[in-house]
Order: C-alpha cells, then structure tokens, then sequence
C-alpha cells in the first residue's frame, strides 16, 4: 500500500458520502393543503392553532435544514430544542405525538430507525428526513412571509453586531476565569466587550468597503435573498464569511430541488463557478496574480510533485494540505482518518512494525513533497482568513453585476444570474480590485510589497 491507496480511499469516502446525501431526497411528491393536514394530523382540539402551529414547525424545518439540531443534508434528529426553536414547548410526550402526526401527513420519514438512550453522550435519536421541497411548494407565499419574520436567531455566548447584515458571534466554551468586574476572561480578550478593532485587523481594513458594497447589494432584497457577513472568535482566532438563507437549497442536477424552484423565481438562467476558489483565491492574495479558470491548481499539485495522483484525489485531500498547521501535522490527521484501511492491511506483529518503520515514513516524504508545492502556489498562510477574501471577492462580483443591471447572487463560489455577460472578466477585475484595496495591510498573507498581473 502507497499514499495514493490512502488519498483514494480518503476520495472514495467522500464519494460514498456525497452517494449518501443525493439518496436522501428533499421532495416526495406530496402536496399540501390545510383539509389534507387537518384529515392526516389528526389535529383533534383548537384546530386552527394547532394548524399555525404545525405549519410554523414546517417552515422551521424546510428555512434550517442545515441549523443546529437539523443535520444538513443528512436529516433530521428531533431533540426538545428543535421544537422550542420553533415556537413549541411541549412535553416529551406531545413531542412524539407530533413526530406521529408529521409522519403519517407525510411531511418527515424514517432514515435510520436506530436511537440509543441512557448512554450519556453517546445518546442518539432517530433520523428523519424532510419532503422539503414539498412543504415550499405547497406553501410559497406563507413560507416566504414565515422567512420574512423570522430572522437568524444567534448561538453564540456573546453577539456582537458591527454594522447591519454584519455580526462577530463570539463563543466562550473555554472559560478560564472570573474577574472581579463579572467579565469573563477568555485567553485575554473580555469577551462581553469584544474589541471591534480586531474584525478591523483581521479584515486588513477592508470591512467598511464590505459594509458599503454588502448595504448597495441588499437594498433590493428580501430576507430570504440577503447576504450576510459572520464572524466568529473563539479566543484569539478570528473566522469570517459571507452566507444568505438560500444557501441551504439543495444541489442536484437530475432533478428538481428547492434550488431549482429558488432560480425559477428568480429568473436565474446562468451559472458558473470558480474552479478551485480556496487555492485561486490564496495565490492570489500571496503573489497578487490571478490564475485565469484554464489553470488547474490540484493538478498543477499533482505534476509538480511527480506523484501522478488522478486530479479528483488531490482534490480531496487539499484542504489537509492547505490548512494544516504542518505537515507532520496534517499527515497525522490524514493518516488517523483512514485508521480502519492503515489496520487492514498492517494488522498487527511484523507487518505493524513495518508500516511504522518502513512504509509510514516513505509516505511522509511524499506528503511532505505535495504540502511544499501546496506552499509554493498559495503561500505559508494555513488560516482560515482565506474565506473571509472569498466573501469579499464575491461580493464585489454581484455587487458589480447589480450595477450592470444584472440580478445575481452566489452560493459560496458558485454564481447565478438572470443576463449573459462575461461573468469571466468581471471575476478578475475583482480578484483585482480586493488585491489592491488590500494594500499595505501585510497579514497572514502579505509578507511585502508584492507587484502581480491580476
């Protein structure tokens, strides 16, 4: 076994995993109206409002499908949270009634019947998926009203808000002590007067800029349609990026999502992505050059190392690469990630010795070949901070298309738009223009004045 057998079970993993989330479908068919659930709930007692009810549960589920108790992309695990958040404090047995009552209308079904009680952490219930798309078909208009009046409710210990659409969430999980004011002191910061002067830093000065092209690009829109800036600290370390509520939609070509009825409403003809933003993005802001979209970053990383790696497999394992802290590091994690195939072929005695003394080592010379080449093209940075210039070069694109009297938003990387246009150039003119509003604020990225083509 090689280091290519590890990157292509580490690639068939996710393979098997993406295979999992496309079986798990958003839409069954089923639509509804109010008789169909007053005659399926039962809803017996004050019909009407448990009727409000049911249907705000409804909406909560198909608006946070990937939000806290709701998993995305894998279902649903039904916790007292999930019903509080949605504006129901009832008992545990009321909760099962209404898990009964949701079931036999069709709105959730059994993934995995599989729970387990009584085991401390190790505790799970049962997954659920959700006719998501069925519930948004059936109620457009009153699940738009319910996105409308019900904004983003924070998690974090402490929500500090910067501007509007813009907030630091600041998370206190590793407290270390109480000072005499009442403040709590997490590795030297006061987290209950968070300095903004460190979203400033982190953002190298760019976050008024943001804030002017985020409030121009969200006049027009509607809750749902927005975009926001979040950031997150815990301690120290500073993340930040950019998401809207539609991000959540479902993904999948072959058939019709709540993805494919968001762009139909909103006239969306056109799509195109970065290829390999993170990497594109991160050489651009260590050398000020942007690769045009012919330039293959994980093949480029396969060539150079001579590895011959097939582009999906480094693909696979880049994120590794590109943000572990070393490369002993990340070869560590990589190699406790595929522990089951590593104990398969190196089971124990001699051929365990072996895998410590002869093959392990052979492999992290390879590793540590592909982590300088992953070094080399964007640079010494392994931060998070990558995605916040994501959000910002992003922004700047359908901020600019807004201009050119274009409707466009985007999902992380990916663009959609209601006019042709070349969408190409405009990318690089803001690859450009974040480069330089950047200037001399050298951070984790910049180590100097560096000239580039953008």
């Amino acid at each position: 076994m090689d280091l290519n057998a590890l990157i292509k079970n580490e690639y068939d993993k996710d393979v098997e995993r993406n295979k999992q989330r496309l079986e798990i479908m958003t839409y069954s068919g089923q639509i509804y109206t109010d008789d169909y659930l007053i005659e399926h709930f039962p809803l017996k007692l004050k019909v009407k409002e448990r009727l409000k009810k049911l249907k705000e549960l409804m909406f909560f589920l198909a608006s946070s499908y990937n939000i806290g108790d709701v998993k995305q992309n894998h279902g649903i695990y039904f916790t007292k949270d999930t019903f509080l958040k949605a504006g129901l404090d009832i008992s545990g047995m009321q909760q099962s009634n209404w898990i009964k009552g949701m079931k036999n209308c069709g709105i959730i079904y059994v993934i995995n019947k599989h729970y387990q009680f009584g085991h401390g952490d190790d505790n799970f219930c049962k997954l659920y998926g959700l006719n998501r798309l069925g519930i948004i078909k059936s109620y457009p208009y009153e699940y738009q009203k319910y996105l409308e009046e019900h904004k983003d409710k924070p998690t974090a210990d402490t929500v500090v808000d910067i501007a509007e659409n813009i907030t630091v969430e600041v998370f206190n999980k590793k407290q270390k002590q109480t000072i005499r004011s009442g403040l709590t002191q997490f590795n030297n910061k006061l987290v209950d007067n968070f300095d903004k002067q460190a979203v400033v830093d982190f953002t190298k000065g760019t976050i008024s800029d943001f804030k002017r092209m985020l409030d121009e690009y969200n006049e027009d829109k509607s809750e749902y349609n927005k975009k926001r800036l979040r950031f997150k600290c815990e301690g120290n370390k500073i993340t930040g990026r950019a998401y809207s509520k539609y991000i959540a939609t479902e993904n999948d070509e072959t058939r019709e999502t709540d993805r494919t009825v968001w762009c139909q409403q909103n006239g969306l003809k056109y799509r195109y992505d970065i290829k390999s933003a993170v990497p594109r993005i991160s050489h651009l802001m260590s050398t000020g050059e942007w690769k045009d979209g012919d330039f293959d970053f994980y093949q480029e990383i396969s060539n150079r190392s001579g590895l011959k790696f097939p582009r999906e497999y480094m693909k696979s394992v880049h994120m590794r690469l590109r943000f572990g802290k070393s490369a002993d590091k990340s070869f560590s994690e990589f190699c406790f990630s595929n522990t089951d195939l590593i104990k398969s072929n190196y089971p124990s005695g001699e051929a365990y010795e072996r895998w410590l003394t002869v093959v392990k080592p052979a492999m992290f010379e390879d590793w540590k070949k592909l982590y300088n080449i992953c070094e080399e093209l964007e640079g010494k940075d392994h931060s998070s901070s990558v995605f916040y210039f994501e959000s910002y070069l992003e922004l700047y694109v359908v901020w600019k298309l807004k201009q050119m009297g274009i409707t466009a938003y985007n999902i992380y990387d990916e663009f959609f738009y209601d006019k042709e246009c070349d969408i190409a150039s405009i990318i690089a003119e803001a690859a450009n223009y974040m480069y330089n509003k950047v200037g001399t604020y050298y951070g984790s990225f910049r180590k100097g004045n560096v000239s580039g083509n953008a």
